[in-house]
């Protein structure tokens, strides 16, 4: 997916477009696994500043991570053998602030730039994604959405909001193995400091015979299959032992705790982590 839009601040324009680049895509992107979220940053007019945050927490805010600058535009936070590394212009200045670090720094037209967030174990060398390889991966990511539309065989006069919700009914999906998860979110209440805020980030057979049937009607045949390979394969055995919920890689633990040291949504209490349904 790409999000894109203008930054205007007074007289100066800038274009923004982020986008999760696809694995694999892009060509040279394979040389990328780590790479989870790119941000690409081009003034159109005037000169912009900017300031970023970043101030990663691990372990459902648990652990608090060491962070360092493992070159110039590369600071990286890392806690035991999990690390999360920012890319950013290297001309901008950093400071430390709590949890974290701001970096400043100005963009004016005829100047590029490319925020990058990477995800993996940490290793000597620091990564770099120019703006040529930026730009291919988000034309393979704007072709491939594009053509798994072309496969949507609905006609009707609501297709513009049919298509944006199978867009999100695919979001939903963990490649890897196929399944389905309810929602991407924990503890969102349904009601502003209600308790009734599970997490839904599993797989309920109950809803996914909604969703998967939703997406056959659509004509998405190659997700329904690699649903009902994921069903094959996580509620082998006697009809009597299938849960209601699974995890995404089809094992049954789902054991629920709560994170107490956490507020929740506008106070929304308890957070949770697992689902007791």
């Amino acid at each position: 997916m790409v999000v894109g839009g203008r930054v205007v601040v007074g007289r100066a324009q800038e274009l923004v477009l982020a986008f999760r680049p696809r694995r694999g895509g892009g060509g040279a992107a394979a040389a990328h696994e780590s790479l989870r979220v790119l941000r690409l940053v081009q003034p159109m007019r005037g000169t912009l500043e900017w300031r970023i945050e970043f101030c990663p927490i691990f372990d459902h805010g648990r652990a608090v991570p060491s962070l360092s600058q493992r070159a110039p535009g590369v600071v990286t936070a890392r806690l035991g053998s999990e690390s999360v590394t920012l890319e950013y212009p290297p001309h901008f200045r950093l400071a430390r602030v709590e949890n974290g670090v701001s970096l400043y720094g100005s963009l004016g037209v005829g100047e590029t730039a490319v925020i990058a967030l990477h995800h993996g174990r940490p290793s000597g060398r620091a990564p770099h994604v120019p703006w040529s390889l930026g730009s291919r991966l988000l034309d393979d990511c704007d072709r491939f959405w594009r053509a798994w539309l072309q496969q949507c065989t609905y006609r009707g006069r609501y297709a513009p909001q049919v298509r944006r919700s199978a867009l999100l009914l695919k979001l939903l999906q963990y490649q890897p193995s196929g399944a389905f998860v309810a929602a991407p979110t924990t503890s969102l209440p349904e009601a502003e400091g209600g308790s009734r805020n599970g997490d839904d980030r599993y797989t309920w057979l109950r809803d996914m015979a909604v969703l998967v049937d939703t997406l056959h009607q659509l004509g998405f045949s190659q997700e329904v299959n690699q649903f009902m390979e994921w069903l094959d394969t996580s509620c082998a055995g006697d009809p009597s032992s299938f849960q209601m919920l699974y995890r995404v890689d089809g094992s049954r633990r789902v054991e629920e705790h709560e994170l107490t040291h956490l507020d929740g949504y506008r106070g929304s209490r308890p957070v949770r982590v697992g689902n007791a349904a």
